[in-house]
């Protein structure tokens, strides 16, 4: 749905000052994410970020960061300071002082600066070429695998007894092993979905011209 509005937005966005541009952020932000987030009004349609405000909320954000430089410039290592600040901050009020899930909704304005600082840390931040560089292409592909409906179903609940592991006094080294075990499988599935997909999109493209 995102990709089908996109260049409607595109087009709405571009014809915006600067300003302009701004009052719709600080509009869309309000509405969509603080509002949103402490209202718990169900007419919103928020559906704890998984819709489709919260998407053309964030796609904004990221116009706007492509578009405009900030007031202000920090050292990439300050975002990501910032980034583990807001992790820190929820995490203790979790456990110390009232589990609230709301507050990590993926529209929480908690976690949409957390989601800003992390994107300006890695938009700030100038990686030297590696090998991990060539596994970029691939990334969106591991995700779309592994949280594919059915293949999620089976991973969480069929093979992989969840459950039993989170009350494990090991939990964060177990799941932190799964986690690597099921990014390198799903990897190696994306490898040749990847070139079959290019060469897919390839072949359209030629007969399209």
């Amino acid at each position: 749905m995102l990709y089908l509005l996109s260049p409607f937005l595109n087009l709405f966005l571009n014809q915006l000052t600067q300003k302009q541009f701004q009052q719709v952020l600080i509009g869309s932000i309000a509405i969509f994410s603080f509002w949103a987030t402490f209202s718990h009004l169900p007419i919103l349609g928020m559906n704890e970020g998984y819709s489709i405000s919260t998407f053309l909320l964030l796609y904004t954000l990221g116009a706007y960061f492509q578009l405009y430089q900030l007031p202000f410039k920090w050292k990439s290592g300050w975002y990501l300071f910032h980034y583990f600040n807001i992790a820190v901050g929820l995490t203790v009020y979790f456990f110390l002082i009232d589990y609230k899930d709301w507050m990590i909704d993926y529209h929480s304005p908690f976690v949409l600066l957390a989601s800003v600082l992390l994107f300006l840390f890695f938009k700030e931040t100038h990686f030297k070429k590696t090998w991990g560089n060539k596994i970029i292409p691939f990334i969106f592909g591991i995700y779309l695998i592994h949280e594919h409906p059915l293949i999620r179903t089976l991973l969480w609940e069929e093979w992989i007894p969840i459950h039993q592991i989170i009350q494990q006094p090991l939990m964060n080294l177990i799941l932190l092993g799964l986690s690597t075990l099921i990014f390198i499988v799903c990897l190696l599935l994306s490898l040749p979905l990847h070139k079959l997909s290019k060469r897919i999109f390839e072949i359209l493209l030629t007969k399209l011209n």
